[in-house]
């Protein structure tokens, strides 16, 4: 008969907690909530990641919530609004699925959703080239006047789709 949920867990917790015995505190720092250590917050968020746990699900779960605060911002000035709506959304629907998967050890889950996120980013890439083109349109028809309400808006479609991009690019 396999062994339960809880013996198996209580087995890792013990064999968890004797490496890093031995391994000591110099060689665990952030790791041990007894030891003397600093915490390492990007160590905590990679071993929770690893291990595919509530506060992964909450970290993912964050940063599309992130994307869609400033997505509310920049879809006026998307050229492909809808598509990239559509991939957020994808990604969103993407995000439980994904943590099973991983939780039963499929690789390839991270890598779509790794590839899910380079979607959005190369939707957001290509808004931000139109925005520029159009600013190097705008400073040649307007060489003599250097600030418009034209140039303010495509500076501030630029901001907004920028915005975007830093949270998709973070979490890359």
């Amino acid at each position: 008969m396999p062994p339960s949920y809880d013996s198996f867990l209580a087995a890792l917790t013990a064999l968890s907690k004797d490496q890093i015995q031995q391994a000591g505190q110099r060689y665990t720092p952030g790791i041990d909530p007894d030891a003397p250590n600093l915490k390492i917050q990007s160590l905590f968020i990679t071993i929770e990641n690893v291990a595919c746990g509530a506060g992964a699900r909450v970290r993912f779960q964050s940063v599309l919530d992130q994307f869609s605060k400033a997505w509310d911002h920049a879809k006026h000035c998307s050229q492909r609004a809808d598509v990239l709506k559509q991939r957020a959304d994808d990604a969103r629907a993407f995000l439980s699925p994904m943590m099973d998967r991983l939780r039963m050890g499929e690789a390839d889950a991270g890598g779509e959703w790794s590839d899910l996120l380079s979607s959005i980013e190369s939707g957001l890439l290509a808004d931000m080239d139109h925005w520029r083109a159009e600013e190097t349109k705008l400073q040649r028809a307007n060489r003599d006047n250097g600030h418009s309400s034209e140039r303010n808006t495509i500076r501030r479609n630029m901001n907004d789709i920028g915005r975007c991009l830093a949270i998709v690019r973070d979490e890359k």
